[in-house]
């Protein structure tokens, strides 16, 4: 109750639809939140930041509000991370004047404002496929980012049938020492692969998650066979072929379709990835992989609808994780402790964000 209004702030950025997907949380506590706005044309990116009480911050942008109109058209941000000295990353996609999506990055000094050291007055736009006159289906969206002991910046993200994971330096350009020229592509299943999150292992290989699609059904995005997705990459960008299958992991958890939505590495090395899984209803889904052994034996948790997204930074020995219950439709977070993943906690009103970031990019044990 001591957070905004009985545990809860709403707010409006326009007075049309708002949408947010990630949120990332200052060493002083503050919280910052991308998001995209309709300005009643198409979506301009946002940032959002409140105070530890859940108020908004009147010293960031406008009130507690950034609004960046990036092109003419779609402008959307889907995950954030904040550099050791406060300037703050978020990553989506921008789309052009033939209505193809790009890769977007745009960086932010602490107080709101775009960074002039950065790319192009603070936006990196970086289109990954090649698109011929008639093309469709072309996008190139990013949905995750990490950055790097370095100050490297780790973008991954889909294209219309792979993974695609860029690496960019500090000041925003393409780091031609990670595969040739600072992008690459990873094809996991026979038909589609989304990555959902990415992580940073402390010796520097990078594992991305998200789903990959074995066949294509009517539905594009509901195949008829769909599983999580784990692939890794050597700091150099090269596919790590010690790691699963030839670099890559796909892990079957239910009979339906499964989705690898946040993923995060425990103290211990192992890589713990949740999500959801479908045969007739919804399920939350966990699975933790030991890079050692590859333990990837899939646990079901609850019933809950497009559920499993980590909250990360927590340093108490528990796995916090968000969702939506299918049954009551609030959010719960799930505590695994001490490893067992067996304990359920419903939270009426807890706020459900994306990707929730703190320095260290760790959870407990």
């Amino acid at each position: 109750t001591s957070f905004g209004v009985n545990g809860i702030n709403s707010v409006s950025i326009g007075a049309l639809d708002d949408h947010t997907y990630s949120a990332a949380l200052q060493r002083d506590g503050r919280i910052v939140i991308a998001a995209h706005t309709n300005n009643g044309s198409n979506f301009d990116v946002a940032l959002l930041r409140y105070t530890e009480n859940g108020l908004l911050d009147m010293s960031f942008g406008t009130d507690g509000i950034v609004v960046t109109d990036i092109s003419s058209k779609n402008d959307e941000l889907y995950d954030i991370s904040i550099q050791d000295n406060g300037k703050i990353v978020a990553v989506g996609a921008s789309q052009d004047e033939n209505g193809f999506y790009n890769v977007l990055m745009v960086r932010y000094s602490s107080n709101g404002v775009l960074d002039s050291t950065f790319g192009v007055k603070g936006v990196v736009k970086t289109a990954f496929t090649i698109r011929t006159s008639g093309s469709v289906d072309r996008d190139d969206k990013a949905v995750a980012v990490a950055i790097q002991p370095d100050g490297k910046i780790v973008v991954a993200g889909h294209d219309y049938k792979d993974f695609i994971v860029f690496r960019y330096t500090s000041k925003g350009v393409l780091d031609k020492t990670f595969s040739g020229d600072g992008k690459m592509n990873i094809s996991l299943s026979p038909a589609k692969d989304e990555a959902k999150d990415v992580v940073i292992q402390p010796d520097g290989k990078i594992i991305i998650i998200g789903k990959g699609i074995g066949s294509l059904g009517k539905d594009k995005t509901l195949g008829s066979s769909m599983d999580i997705a784990v692939a890794r990459l050597n700091s150099d960008g090269s596919v790590d072929k010690k790691f699963g299958n030839f670099g890559k992991i796909m892990t079957v958890v239910g009979q339906g379709y499964d989705v690898g939505h946040g993923a995060a590495i425990q103290p211990n090395g192992k890589l713990i990835v949740t999500g959801y899984s479908k045969s007739n209803n919804y399920d939350f889904a966990m699975v933790r992989y030991d890079i050692g052994k590859w333990d990837t034996t899939p646990l079901f948790i609850a019933s809950v609808d497009k559920a499993g997204i980590i909250m990360k930074g927590v340093n108490n020995g528990r796995v916090v994780v968000t969702g939506i219950d299918n049954d009551v439709s609030v959010p719960i977070i799930i505590k695994p402790i001490s490893q067992k993943f067996n304990t359920i906690n419903r939270l009426p009103l807890t706020p459900v964000f994306g990707h929730v970031w703190n320095q260290n990019n760790t959870i407990g044990d």
